[in-house]
Formats: structure tokens, C-alpha cells, sequence
């Protein structure tokens, strides 16, 4: 499973909804698109992920940077994860999606090795 940082922008007009709801409460905000990637066998990555199984979502903020949106989402396959992004990104409300793969920290130290041992002679012009 990997995980995988999401960017989301809303337009004023899906701002505009959300702001003209009466009650808006995180689990009603999150489940439809916590359905969608565990249609995907993904989900968002909770802060504390117990069962480790499907796609996951750790946490989901809204942000004060260029954003509106962030979080991290566990795929099964880059396929599931390209999947989901088209499916948000097609909406009307969505004015923006990206999705970036990340590696864990011990994954970026394995590359790190990796790279150490492949590296040979390779030299860039400049060097």
C-alpha cells in the first residue's frame, strides 16, 4: 500500500454551499470521499491507522496555504490512485486536484542506499 499527498481546491461556488450549510460536521464532510477510495480498496490515512488493511487517509485539513485542501490517502496501486484523483477532479465543485506519491522515510533511506550503490561513475556535465 502507498501513500499519497492530496491537493484539492474548491470553487467559490462549492464554498459558497459549504458556507450556506446549517450543521457541517467532519464525518458528514469526509464520508462520501473516505467511500470513494475505499471503493478504490484505499482510504484516507487516520492519524492512528489500526487495521492497516485497503487504502487509508491520514487526516484531512484545510489549509491556509495555496490549497484549500490536504491530506493523505493510502492506494493499493498507482492505478486506484490516478482513478480516484480523476473521479474528484471531474466534479464541478473541484477547481483543483493533484495527488503526489510519497515514500516513508525508510523507503527514502532504502533509495538513498540504492542510489549510493548504483550511482558508479555517472557524472553530470558540470561536475
Amino acid at each position: 500500500m502507498s501513500y499519497y499527498l492530496i491537493r484539492c481546491d474548491y470553487t467559490a461556488s462549492a464554498w459558497r454551499e459549504l458556507l450556506s450549510e446549517k450543521q457541517v460536521d467532519t464525518e458528514s464532510r469526509l464520508a462520501p470521499v473516505r467511500n470513494l477510495a475505499r471503493s478504490y480498496g484505499g482510504d484516507f490515512v487516520d492519524l492512528v491507522d489500526e487495521n492497516g488493511k485497503g487504502g487509508t487517509v491520514l487526516g484531512k485539513f484545510i489549509s491556509f496555504g495555496a490549497h484549500d485542501l490536504i491530506g493523505i490517502v493510502r492506494m493499493p496501486t498507482p492505478t486506484a490512485a490516478r482513478s480516484f484523483a480523476m473521479v474528484i477532479s471531474s466534479h464541478e465543485g473541484v477547481r483543483g486536484f493533484e495527488i503526489t506519491p510519497l515514500l516513508t522515510f525508510d523507503e527514502g533511506i532504502e533509495a538513498m542506499q540504492q542510489g549510493h550503490e548504483c550511482k558508479g561513475g555517472y557524472k553530470v556535465p558540470g561536475d
